[in-house]
């Protein structure tokens, strides 16, 4: 049997920071469920989260808000400037049916690499 060809993917780059804040692992979420972290390259350079999926299927046009995260400099100082460093989306309420749920993050970076956050987040959605 031939192989076949597949498209490279893109880059996967575990040295890339990220990080999956909320929600909290194991938590117990009612209404919205809001996901909230921080991405950064070192330096300062932007990383953006591009993928958000829960339970593996891709949550399509989430708006994404960039917010200042000065914790994140106080623990890495070489970091630089991490005034977008944190980023917040929310999944509006009834739109995750209740149980458990798994929560994974895609960042990539202006030159394509990317990173997922393992593991992956889990929490349940209350009813």
């Amino acid at each position: 049997m031939a192989a076949r060809a597949t498209e490279p993917g893109p880059l996967l780059d575990d040295s890339l920071m990220a990080s999956i804040d909320d929600p909290a692992p194991g938590a117990r979420v009612r209404g919205a469920v809001l996901v909230r972290g921080w991405c950064q390259e070192w330096g300062g350079k932007p990383v953006d989260p591009v993928d958000f999926r829960l339970d593996g299927i891709s949550i399509p046009d989430l708006e994404v808000r960039r917010l200042p995260r000065p914790d994140v400099r106080g623990v890495f100082p070489k970091m630089g400037d991490t005034s977008r460093a944190g980023y917040e989306a929310s999944l509006p309420a009834g739109t995750v049916s209740a149980g458990r749920h798994s929560l994974t993050v895609v960042f990539e970076e202006p030159q394509g690499k990317r990173r997922r956050v393992y593991p992956a987040r889990e929490f349940v959605v209350l009813p």
